[in-house]
């Protein structure tokens, strides 16, 4: 499956300048969708996504190419509608708000369905339960929750594991980073004791790192908060086709070999297998 190429490293343009950078729809598309524009799109017949850039394996930017599971499942999902997916590139804390100020459709990131979130923007069904882990380095003494008390623990900021570690890691200094590379660089220097983020992401750091001795003291499921895609509250005609386009990757095996892809070792649920 093709990956995407770059069309923003940081930031978004402002809502004006979008209507500048339309595309037709790939592979011909559908004419009477494009002209319609049936699913409310900034541009009729492409596909506007936000992503997190240095959430490696869902999303990352190598080169001037975006790669990952997320990355690679929206864009079968996107052509599989006859749109023409163009990736754009964030903090992390910025791609809820585009959402909502209408200068993205829709985000495909790890972003966790929650309540607080539910409030601002719809989601289409999850495609991705994920589990939370604390990676540490020896010697910090983190075995358990308990064991943060007085620790210093980075997150992401604005992300489920930000909310979930600052309610539940209540004895411990939560520090907000704008990317992981950030988090896991005052891991490295001492600067915080732990890192709490995406086991997938947290594993492949681990890989990546064989010269340095990283430890995952303990692990959050996170059952009730899958990965969710966000669209624009009341916009429920593009909300169902995303649902629509995800069950057809799910049925027709293409979800399964992504997911091995990236995700080697892990089970898959049930209810995304084809």
């Amino acid at each position: 499956m093709k990956n995407r190429k770059m069309i923003a490293a940081i930031g978004i343009v402002a809502a004006a300048a979008l209507g500048l950078i339309g595309c037709s729809n790939a592979g011909g598309g559908s004419g009477d969708a494009a002209a319609g524009n049936e699913l409310n799109l900034l541009t009729p017949g492409e596909l506007r996504i936000g992503m997190d850039t240095v959430s490696k394996p869902f999303a990352y930017a190598e080169g001037d190419e975006f790669k990952g599971f997320d990355v690679e499942l929206m864009t079968h999902m996107a052509e599989s509608l006859d749109l023409t997916p163009e990736f754009v590139g964030m903090e992390f804390a910025s791609l809820l708000p585009n959402v909502v100020n209408g200068q993205l459709d829709t985000v495909s990131s790890a972003v966790s369905i929650n309540e607080e979130r539910k409030k601002t923007v719809d989601f289409s069904d999850g495609y991705f339960i994920a589990y939370y882990t604390v990676m540490t380095t020896p010697g910090t003494g983190i075995t358990d929750q308990a064991s943060l008390a007085g620790k210093k623990v980075g997150v992401l900021q604005g992300t489920f594991q930000d909310k979930w570690a600052t309610e539940h890691f209540t004895g411990a200094e939560i520090v907000r980073f704008t990317d992981h590379n950030l988090t896991f660089a005052a891991l490295k220097n001492g600067t915080i004791d732990a890192q709490f983020f995406d086991l997938a992401v947290a594993n492949d750091y681990i890989a990546e790192n064989p010269g340095m001795e990283l430890e995952l003291a303990f692990d959050v499921p996170a059952e009730d908060s899958p990965h969710g895609f966000p669209v624009k509250k009341g916009n429920d005609a593009l909300r169902e086709a995303l649902n629509t386009a995800l069950a057809e990757a799910i049925a027709d095996g293409t979800y399964q070999e992504l997911f091995e892809q990236y995700f080697p070792g892990q089970p898959l649920a049930e209810k995304f297998q084809p």
